[in-house]
């Protein structure tokens, strides 16, 4: 399988932990941006990833609040979300944000690049 060309690695040593898709091993985030973690739910919160397209079409969540599907830019697997705007921001929800199901993901000390 060839990579992207424009595919973000992480530097892969011992003390580099991130996330990867599930699907096709590709880096997508640091586990230092998890920000929050839903227990029943098993939804995380991150600030920032990387290595995801985001879907043009915007879907309403409430009135006033959209979000855009997020992608892997490698396997086109659709991994989340990234709030658009949101009316109430909270800790953990903010405009920005990517929400994204733990099933999707993988903690992983490698993945694509390795």
């Amino acid at each position: 399988m060839e990579r992207p060309p424009s595919l973000v690695c992480y530097e892969q040593n011992k003390d580099t932990r991130f996330f990867v898709c599930r699907h096709c091993k590709t880096h997508l985030s640091l586990y230092s941006e998890m920000l929050y973690r839903y227990p029943t739910s098993h939804v995380a919160i991150f600030g920032s990833m990387v290595n995801v397209d985001l879907l043009s079409d915007k879907h309403p969540i409430a009135p006033g609040e959209t979000s855009a599907a997020a992608f892997c830019i490698n396997c086109e697997s659709q991994v989340g979300y990234k709030f658009i705007a949101l009316r109430i921001e909270t800790y953990a929800l903010k405009t920005g944000r990517f929400m994204f199901r733990a099933a999707l993901l993988e903690r992983e000390p490698y993945g694509l690049c390795g």
